[in-house]
């Protein structure tokens, strides 16, 4: 008998928000648990961020062929690299996603979001934001924080112990998604950056 998944998903964010993210979602839920974790022969606990990355990638290009029409013209990149030849004094870069319109330059109508991803146990998990601040320049409509292998209690936690910029307009553009998938429970939490930190703000 097939083990019961109880199945969790909270998301405050639409498509005007950030393009496509019902289809994010849709491809995160089709994320075996096998992809978040494994145990070695030592019996220690690994979070394998690339492994997890490739089977994402891998879900979300199937959803953009059953739709051919919605996203004719769009290009789903891993690791794209973006750099000075591509836009004037920009570091280079590669996010572990990338939703766009042109492959090799910046189109500013064309760049729909970028996601670094990273998994349980990552003690640098939370750089990511300054990685968002300084690819700014790139003109993406929106940034996405995936944390996978936490609850979104874990991860909202996280993010209130850092200091996060309000100054710049990635404050208003990054969305944070918690996911999280053992034991046949199936959590996806996605809100904005700004509703994460001003709910904490309120209730202190």
């Amino acid at each position: 008998m097939a083990k019961e998944t109880l199945l969790d998903v909270v998301s405050t964010v639409s498509n005007t928000q950030c393009l496509h993210i019902d289809d994010f979602i849709c491809a995160l839920l089709n994320v075996d648990e096998i992809y978040y974790t494994y145990t070695t022969q030592k019996q220690e606990t690994k979070y394998p961020e690339r492994v997890f990355a490739y089977e994402l990638y891998h879900q979300f290009r199937k959803i953009m062929e059953k739709n051919p029409e919605k996203y004719q013209g769009v290009y789903l990149n891993g690791e794209q690299q973006k750099s000075r030849q591509v836009v004037e004094d920009l570091e280079r870069c590669a996010p572990d996603l990338v939703l766009h319109d042109c492959i090799y330059e910046v189109r500013p109508n064309g760049q729909f979001w970028l996601c670094e991803i990273k998994m349980k146990n990552n003690p640098e998990a939370m750089s990511d934001f300054e990685k968002f601040y300084r690819m700014e320049v790139l003109g993406f409509k929106c940034y996405i924080f995936l944390y996978a292998g936490v609850t979104f209690e874990e991860m909202a936690e996280k993010i209130r112990k850092i200091e996060v910029r309000t100054d710049t307009e990635v404050y208003e553009k990054t969305i944070c998604i918690s996911a999280y998938n053992e034991n046949g429970v199936k959590q996806i939490h996605c809100h904005s950056l700004k509703e994460i930190v001003e709910n904490n703000e309120r209730n202190n």
